[in-house]
């Protein structure tokens, strides 16, 4: 079975791999598509929104650790 990109995205939340997230998809610096999954955090009720920003800088120890 191939899944979609949208159909990971909405398994992972329900498996509650990550709160929320944005999916942007681009082709020659044009955006083709852009959509907001899930919650911003596991402890509120705010909406992801196409605009919410992430620190992806706190993300480099965690994978950085693990990869090595």
């Amino acid at each position: 079975m191939v899944l979609s990109i949208k159909q990971l995205i909405q398994e992972a939340l329900k498996d509650r791999v990550f709160p929320g997230g944005v999916l942007l998809a681009s082709q020659q610096g044009d955006i083709i598509g852009q959509e907001a999954f899930g919650k911003t955090d596991d402890y509120s009720d705010i909406s992801v929104s196409p605009d919410t920003i992430y620190d992806l800088a706190s993300l480099t120890k965690p994978l950085a650790t693990t990869l090595a």
